[in-house]
């Protein structure tokens, strides 16, 4: 894992940088592929997406590493949930695979539970 810095409010991140460039790829080419681990949600059928406004509402989060968690958050913790995204991009026959974790989760957890060591 590499530490990505936060910035400033309202500015570009670092990981939007990163990031931006190949789903920008991949919007282009038909081809491509985009796959998102996570979990899902909805749909609710009278609330539209509150992002993208579409009806129903229906989506994927938690698209990053789900355990490790600070005490207040260990609640969430579990094994064999964590999110990734993965894109792939034929015209350049080249993977890229996108694991998140938040700076406060531990890296060693327990095998059963998913809590920090």
């Amino acid at each position: 894992m590499q530490p990505i810095r936060f910035t400033n409010v309202g500015s570009e991140t670092q990981l939007n940088d990163i990031l931006d460039t190949r789903v920008q790829e991949a919007i282009a080419d038909p081809n491509a592929f985009i796959c998102a681990f996570g979990d899902r949600w909805g749909p609710e059928e009278d609330t539209p997406d509150q992002y993208f406004d579409f009806t129903p509402g229906n989506g994927i989060h938690n698209i990053h590493m789900n355990q490790g968690n600070d005490p207040g958050h260990e609640q969430e913790d579990g094994v064999w949930q964590d999110g990734a995204l993965f894109i792939y991009l034929p015209t350049q026959d080249q993977w890229m695979a996108v694991f998140l974790k938040f700076q406060s989760q531990a890296s060693q957890t327990d095998d059963t539970t998913g809590h920090a060591l």
